[in-house]
């Protein structure tokens, strides 16, 4: 028990310690370049380019919002929120700003993911819960149902929208749920998440699921939208679980993906298998 207070003696010196030693480092607020407000609006996720400008991807409430010199629309009736993209140079001026909402009351939008490449193009990964369509820019985006789905949008540094891509799914619960998403250099797109769903499309290719649990999705779509490949992970036995995908990461041309799972089954990526073994104890 000595032993136990002398060390407690010393973690407590040592806190204290660190706490001058910061207080020295930092004597006073840190200054920054610039600030700015909008409205009733939430930040999300905000990355900046090689360049400095910064991104931001957040949401909003009201029926209009102003970002500088940009007022953009949405929707406010019942408990809808709207989605909002915009950029501002490295001194601060508003340089695009633009929107996404729903069509029905308490559409449900949630910021997922925001992505910039050394050219300055820009990905966005949202769900949308609530709606059978929403607007994206210039663009519609309409879903086989009103539950929850993920859906991608791709913008030139301009702001510009160049395309946008809904996932649609059948049978089972129809949902689906974006996790990560990220843009080469090149202007490929690569995004996982996860599905509940017998069936879901990525254009015009196809992943299956099945009544027992979510699966993941992992899906590459080429510089002008269209879809490269689709996999997931298959089960080999009968049982009930879950498996999902939650970061990506790029190096070179290799695509890592991390995720997690749970339940009673084994999972199939190509010719590896991920066994989940129970212990009955």
């Amino acid at each position: 028990m000595k032993n136990l207070v002398r060390l407690s003696k010393s973690l407590i010196l040592v806190l204290l310690l660190s706490i001058v030693q910061m207080s020295r480092v930092y004597p006073q607020d840190p200054k920054y370049d610039w600030a700015r407000t909008a409205g009733e609006a939430e930040i999300y996720h905000s990355v900046t380019d090689t360049l400095g400008n910064t991104v931001v991807f957040g949401s909003f409430t009201t029926a209009t919002i102003k970002f500088g010199n940009f007022e953009i629309n949405g929707i406010s009736s019942g408990e809808s929120n709207n989605l909002y993209l915009v950029k501002y140079n490295s001194v601060g001026r508003v340089l695009f700003a633009t929107s996404i909402f729903g069509s029905d009351d308490n559409t449900v939008l949630r910021p997922v993911k925001l992505d910039v490449n050394e050219r300055g193009t820009i990905i966005i990964m949202a769900t949308s819960d609530n709606t059978p369509d929403i607007q994206v820019s210039n663009a519609t985006l309409t879903f086989g149902n009103i539950n929850e789905n993920v859906f991608i949008a791709k913008y030139f540094k301009t702001g510009r929208l160049l395309w946008a891509r809904a996932a649609r799914t059948a049978g089972g619960l129809m949902t689906s749920t974006g996790s990560d998403a990220l843009i080469d250099d090149l202007g490929n797109v690569y995004t996982t998440g996860n599905f509940n769903a017998d069936t879901i499309w990525f254009g015009s290719q196809y992943l299956t699921g099945d009544t027992t649990g979510a699966r993941l999705f992992l899906v590459k779509y080429n510089p002008g939208g269209s879809v490269d490949w689709a996999k997931t992970a298959q089960s080999d036995n009968v049982g009930a679980g879950s498996i999902y995908g939650t970061f990506l990461a790029l190096h070179n041309d290799e695509i890592y993906l991390a995720g997690n799972y749970n339940g009673d089954r084994s999972f199939i990526f190509g010719t590896d298998t991920l066994a989940i073994q129970i212990d009955e104890n």
